[in-house]
């Protein structure tokens, strides 16, 4: 029975990491993998970052810093009260956004670029080919660069509302 106990825990554990679970609060947030894109070149950032293509693995670890740094926002002093009231509204919808993911370098550092979007179904770009880009939008559009060196997120930023 506990050999049973024992093989059943197993394949749970690896169905949970398998979904790509990500912890927000004490809610269990899922990102869908089809909800995720690794663009390979995006010319948006060029010619100030070199760019180079993240593996999932780094993707992954990036997903789950992101989600310790909202978890953290409420306490993290850096951050004024629009960024915090603003990410109160992230986590209500994180598993709704998609994510768009674009290594980029400067000064020889490696980062990510994650870019995520609330988005429809008619929404007139396609998403998993082109980076989206807008410039207001509050909650509905922003953005994080990811460090790999340091497994940290170095710089958020979530537009302002026009």
């Amino acid at each position: 029975m506990k050999r049973l106990f024992a093989l059943f825990w197993l394949i749970g554990m690896v169905i949970l990491i398998s979904c790509q679970t990500q912890s927000v609060g004490s809610q269990e947030v899922l990102i869908p993998k089809e909800n995720q894109v690794i663009l390979i070149k995006e010319s948006y950032f060029e010619p100030q970052y070199e760019s180079w293509i993240p593996t999932q693995e780094q993707v992954d670890e990036a997903l789950n810093a992101i989600s310790a740094f909202l978890m953290a926002a409420e306490s993290n002093n850096s951050l004024d009260e629009y960024f915090k009231s603003e990410i109160e509204k992230i986590i209500d919808n994180y598993d709704k956004y998609r994510v768009q993911f674009v290594g980029i370098m400067e000064n020889e550092k490696k980062y990510i670029h994650c870019n995520f979007i609330l988005i429809n179904y008619n929404f007139p770009i396609n998403w998993k080919e082109q980076l989206i880009v807008v410039e207001d939008g509050g909650f509905w559009y922003w953005y994080v660069f990811y460090d790999i060196e340091f497994k940290k997120v170095r710089k958020i930023y979530i537009n302002g509302y026009a």
